[in-house]
């Protein structure tokens, strides 16, 4: 990446509707670029602040970015117009997580997400609102807990 958000290490990449290039920052922040031709990229929105610790993986469903918060068991949504970013919620927290939130998958539907919460050994399963609003639908025991070989990824269709 070319373009790193200031202070910031860049840990996921997604992409919206209109192609523009999601970026989560491990600091608690979430950047957006405009990917021309030639590869370079133009900052749309730069270091939009969530307030969480350890924001990691992400996933982009109806129309909002959503990152996992390892670090404060969180989930961030984030509102996308055009690849301008915006908090969903003004505390940075779309949902409550179960321990160590470390991957996410949207369903091909985008009306469920699922986070794999590897401190726990489980996975949250979301239902995604019209708004992005995200509830808690239900949760996927018996994964084992990460102790440095646990479960690692997570695909949905």
């Amino acid at each position: 990446m070319t373009a790193a958000a200031p202070g910031s290490v860049p840990f996921a990449l997604s992409f919206d509707r209109d192609a523009n290039l999601l970026v989560a920052g491990a600091a608690g922040v979430a950047s957006s670029y405009t990917v021309h031709r030639d590869g370079t990229l133009t900052a749309i929105s730069t270091a939009v602040p969530n307030g969480q610790s350890a924001t990691c993986w992400t996933v982009f469903a109806r129309g909002h970015l959503y990152a996992a918060n390892a670090g404060s068991a969180t989930i961030t949504g984030y509102t996308d117009h055009h690849g301008k970013l915006a908090l969903r919620e003004p505390t940075g927290v779309a949902a409550h997580t179960d321990t160590g939130p470390v991957d996410l998958a949207a369903s091909g539907d985008d009306k469920y997400l699922y986070q794999l919460a590897t401190g726990a050994g489980v996975i949250d399963e979301y239902r995604i609102g019209q708004n992005g609003s995200l509830s808690l639908i239900g949760t996927v025991t018996g994964l084992g807990i990460d102790n440095g070989h646990g479960t690692e990824g997570i695909a949905a269709t």
